[in-house]
């Protein structure tokens, strides 16, 4: 796990050392990245890298939990705090969010991580979306369903449209809108 302080000193070496890590896995295979090469690039010592984080992968989570709490904080006044919230309502945003971060998704993907961005997501909705369990009156049970329902759904979505690179599509209509239609489309249809 990562341990950043909310302290100046401390976020600027967990993005000094994320930084490290984007420019050598250009050159080295993630695997291969070692903690005294990543420290050594980023220009900080190994000790301030183990005081941050436990290992790699804890570089590509906190990067992942900042960018949704970047997310939660640009629409915290609209599909938040929407209590009448539509699924469309919160696909759209989260979308196009998600596509403006493209880099960082196809990074997860070049070291195999996605599971990271399933983790992160998993947080994210159970952190921020528990009014939701309210209103649909969820049990416990019911409530670990829908929210890794909800990641499973929205994260092969999103991996499909970044691994194979759907930025727009062919007729112009910006994507995020047409998977959200999509999205819509065949949670309305019976099954054959």
């Amino acid at each position: 796990m990562f341990h950043i302080q909310d302290d100046k000193r401390s976020r600027l070496s967990a993005r000094l050392i994320f930084a490290g890590l984007v420019s050598l896995q250009i050159k080295v295979p993630y695997d291969q990245i070692t903690v005294s090469t990543l420290s050594e690039t980023a220009g900080v010592g190994r000790s301030t890298f183990y005081r941050l984080f436990d290992n790699k992968d804890d570089i590509l989570l906190y990067r992942a939990m900042q960018l949704f709490i970047e997310l939660r904080d640009n629409n915290a006044g609209t599909i938040l705090s929407k209590h009448e919230l539509g699924e469309e309502d919160f696909f759209l945003p989260f979308f196009q969010f998600w596509f403006s971060h493209r880099k960082f998704l196809k990074l997860l993907i070049e070291c195999d991580k996605w599971a990271i961005f399933d983790e992160a997501l998993y947080v994210f909705i159970e952190e921020n979306l528990p009014f939701i369990k309210v209103i649909m009156s969820f049990n416990e049970t019911e409530w670990l369903y829908f929210i890794n329902l909800r990641v499973g759904l929205l994260s092969a979505a999103l991996e499909t449209a970044v691994r194979y690179n759907y930025a727009k599509m062919s007729e112009g209509h910006d994507y995020a809108e047409w998977l959200v239609q999509l999205l819509k489309r065949l949670s309305s249809r019976p099954l054959p």
